[in-house]
Order: C-alpha cells, then sequence, then structure tokens
C-alpha cells in the first residue's frame, strides 16, 4: 500500500512531510520529496508546513504520479504547460523594458540604494530613509509606498526591534559557460539526492537560443544555502570545483568544455514555511497595515511563495488602485487559494 494514512503516522499534521505521505505514500517520499525539500528548504520536512504543497505539487496522487510516468499516459490530469512565452534576451529584457519606460514617462530610478528608516505621521508614512553602504542618507517623501523588501524589514522600519522570528532560505546560483551545442535533451532536472550540493540544474538556452551565442551553451546551477555561511562565502573557482565534481558524479563530464563561469546571490530566495509560521506572519502584517499608505507585496514582502507572475499581478493590481480604478481589494490574497496555481510537474 503505497498511499494514504496507513503509512502517514511519522510526522505532525499539518507538516509538508505528512502531505506527502498522505497524497503519495513514504517510498515516493523517501526517494524524491523529502529529500530534495530538506536540501531546499534546510530544515526537515517535519517541521515544514504543507500550506505550500498543493498549490506547487501538480500531481493528485501517486495513482497520477505512476499515470504520468507512462509513455502511453496520454492527457492526464494536471499536464505541464506545453507552450509558454519566453523574453529572447531573457527575463531581465521584461525590468529593462520597464525601466526605460519609467524614465521616458519622467520616473526616478535610484539602484544600490537600501531604505534605512520610515518617518511617520500618525497613520501614514511621511518620508522614507535611505542610504547606500551605510553612508550618506537623504529623505525621499512619500505619498504612496510600495515596498517588496522581506516582512520583517519593512515591519522593523515602523517599529525598529519588532521580533521577526521568520526566516528565508538563500540561493547561490553559478552559470558555467560551455564550448558545446548542448549540455543535455532538457530544460532543467531536479536532484534530491543530499551528497549532491545543486538542488537544479537548468539549461538557458532550452529557454531561448539566445541565451548562448551559436554553437555554445551553458549551463547553470541552483545551489540552497544559508546567509554568509560555507557556500554562500565560497569563492567562484572553488565552487566551480565541487560543482564539476558532482556533475561527474551524475554522469555529466564537462571540465573540458568549461570556458568560464560567474554567480549571483539571492538572499531571501524562499520564505521559510516552518510550522506555526503564519501567525507570526499575520503580527508583522498586522504592523505594517497600520499605516494606510503604506503596502507590502511580493514574495518577500507578503512572506509567500509566490511566482513572478502573480508578483506582477499583485504589481499591476497595486498600480490601478492607486491610479483610482477599481482593481483588486485584497491584492495579497491573489492566487492564495489551496489549489494548484501552476501546470508545472515534479515528476518526469
Amino acid at each position: 500500500y503505497l498511499g494514504g494514512s496507513r503509512m502517514s503516522g511519522r510526522a505532525p499534521e499539518g507538516s509538508f512531510e505528512r502531505w506527502v505521505d498522505d497524497k503519495f505514500g513514504r517510498p515516493l517520499n523517501d526517494y524524491f520529496f523529502k529529500p530534495y525539500t530538506e536540501k531546499l528548504w534546510g530544515i526537515p520536512a517535519s517541521r515544514l508546513s504543507d500550506d505550500w504543497a498543493a498549490q506547487r505539487i501538480s500531481l493528485l496522487n501517486v495513482k497520477d504520479a505512476l499515470l504520468k510516468s507512462l509513455p502511453f499516459a496520454g492527457k492526464t490530469p494536471r499536464t505541464y504547460a506545453k507552450t509558454y512565452y519566453y523574453p529572447k534576451g531573457g527575463i531581465g529584457a521584461i525590468f529593462e523594458t520597464m525601466a526605460s519606460d519609467i524614465k521616458r514617462l519622467g520616473g526616478t530610478i535610484l539602484t544600490g540604494m537600501e531604505p534605512v528608516g520610515l518617518e511617520t505621521e500618525g497613520n501614514r508614512v511621511s518620508r522614507i530613509i535611505i542610504g547606500k553602504n551605510g553612508k550618506g542618507h537623504s529623505s525621499i517623501a512619500s505619498d504612496k509606498l510600495l515596498s517588496t523588501i522581506p516582512l520583517d524589514s519593512v515591519a522593523n522600519l515602523v517599529e525598529p526591534g519588532i521580533s521577526a522570528q521568520i526566516s528565508f532560505r538563500s540561493l547561490r546560483f553559478l552559470n558555467i559557460m560551455l564550448d558545446s551545442k548542448e549540455f543535455s535533451e532538457n530544460t532543467w532536472m531536479y536532484v534530491p539526492e543530499p551528497e549532491f550540493i545543486m538542488s537544479r540544474i537548468q539549461e538557458p538556452k532550452r529557454r531561448s537560443p539566445f541565451s548562448a551565442p551559436e554553437g555554445k551553451t551553458s549551463v547553470m546551477l541552483e545551489i540552497p544555502c544559508e546567509y554568509g555561511d560555507d557556500v554562500w562565502s565560497m569563492s567562484d573557482d572553488g565552487l566551480l570545483e565541487t560543482v564539476l565534481a558532482n556533475l561527474k558524479a551524475l554522469g555529466f563530464d564537462i571540465e573540458r568544455e568549461v570556458k568560464g563561469c560567474f554567480s549571483t546571490r539571492a538572499r531571501h530566495a524562499y520564505p521559510r514555511y516552518e510550522m506555526g509560521y503564519l501567525e507570526k506572519v499575520k503580527r508583522l502584517r498586522k504592523t505594517v497595515e497600520r499605516f494606510i499608505n503604506l503596502s507590502t507585496l511580493g514574495r518577500q514582502g507578503l512572506f509567500r511563495y509566490i511566482f513572478m507572475d502573480t508578483a506582477m499581478i499583485m504589481g499591476r493590481e497595486w498600480a490601478t488602485n492607486i491610479l483610482g480604478k477599481r482593481g483588486t481589494e485584497r491584492i495579497d490574497e491573489i492566487c492564495n487559494s489551496k489549489e494548484l496555481i501552476e501546470t508545472q510537474s515534479v515528476v518526469a
């Protein structure tokens, strides 16, 4: 018996581990879901809330998983998205275009700055204090303020010293340029085994052929870590050495094809849904919502595991509202049902 409550007693109700045991059974959980999830989030699956699971795992149960793996499966429930739109020059092209339009229309974009304080008057935020590398503080008057920085950070700006007790998982991305036409036939691959440093392998050229020069390709490794730990702090060359050894063990011996590498980091990549997190999030949001002209949105701002498309919808709705047009009243609740909100599957 592979699924159901007869095999789900090892983890508490409401945990991710219990949810997967109930839906897929312990063998499949132990083989893929549990090790992958614990690598990605950095905590035991028994401590991780199941709130996001139903929205992110597109299969119904173990029967659905088995059907999806068969060559004659045909149209099974919750299939992959077969086609999608992707910018020719990469996802950054969207935001480069937006920045260009903002400047063309008279707007100002400040980069390399960070908010270090908010001045308030009653139930309104009157000014935002900004700085660069802890120096040269200045202030900007604020009429309407939208924050997408981490929720605990913006709460601390309006109430310094507030206890947060929420945390984020960080990511390190290593991009390796290759002197070859392709790395594999897959756009991405998941790596659940704990002995390998990466959680996912992507080949950007599979999304857009313009992501690499003609006849060349690249591979990008997503590497979960904690802010400031050894992986976060490691040099690119040191990380490359580790990654190449891991890839070789996985059957990808690419060392002779490497033409260079570079890395990027995301400190607040994933809001860590530890059991009991929701009450802490509610307290922080209540602190922010005292101010009628301050909104907090996005993955970090809401402490919600949302994707880019949902964040962009939220931004458009916020803009619609401040322009005086009728939009969604509870922007923060967009795509917040416990139902599947994407078609991607973790089973190939």
